[in-house]
């Protein structure tokens, strides 16, 4: 569990935050400290991101603890889950976790992590809608990459049967600029010429954004 990312989404925060907040904390006690302190009546943090890595390989009683935790925060609304694990194990989609999720206080965003049509698990369907019945909202995001999925056809692939499995489109996200991954790197001229095409084949539910994210900044730019 110490090794799942959480960020917070804060709209404003207190000056005497500075010291001991960080974008990215990697221990779930260090996070709660920091929301029994915005409890005290200072701004809000409305939104917590649990990141990666993928937070799905801790165990239900690991992750339902956090999430009771979060629960009693009195400003946090929303818990937004970010991961891959159910896309390639659709089973981890199970009715424990499930009965988790649906019992928080908390409004739960699932965001599936999904680059391309062949990483899908056949029983994703069947498991999201359920998820869906049960009050979790599913959507998914895609890197794209050079040579993988930099085609309009594939992402349009990708696209249906996520929807057939009722998960909608979030965004598509330029790779970070990380050392050993440049081949792979596909250009914002590259990407926003397959939204282009993208477009003109899909509806617009199905078009995602455009996205990238730039080192310092608090929040993705949108390109397209």
């Amino acid at each position: 569990m110490n090794q799942v990312m959480v960020s917070l989404i804060k709209p404003e925060l207190p000056e005497k935050w500075q010291e001991i907040l960080s974008d990215v904390i990697t221990e779930p006690k260090e996070l709660l400290r920091i929301l029994e302190l915005n409890n005290e009546g200072c701004a809000a943090i409305e939104e917590v991101i649990l990141s990666g890595g993928d937070p799905l390989p801790a165990s239900d009683r690991q992750l339902n603890w956090l999430i009771d935790q979060l629960g009693t925060s009195y400003h946090l609304s929303t818990l937004q889950i970010r991961t891959q694990i159910p896309v390639v194990v659709p089973q981890r989609l199970a009715q424990e976790l499930v009965d988790i999720l649906r019992n928080s206080a908390l409004i739960i965003v699932v965001v599936l992590r999904c680059p391309h049509p062949h990483e899908m698990g056949c029983r994703l369907s069947e498991k999201s809608e359920n998820r869906i019945e049960n009050g979790v909202t599913l959507l998914y995001k895609k890197e794209i990459f050079n040579d993988i999925n930099d085609i309009s056809r594939i992402l349009e692939e990708l696209s249906k049967p996520l929807l057939a499995a009722r998960i909608l489109t979030h965004y598509l996200l330029l790779p970070d600029k990380v050392a050993g991954i440049s081949h792979y790197a596909a250009g914002s001229a590259q990407a926003m010429s397959v939204m282009v095409e993208m477009q003109t084949e899909l509806p617009g539910y199905l078009t995602p954004n455009l996205v990238m994210e730039e080192p310092g900044s608090a929040f993705q730019a949108q390109l397209l």
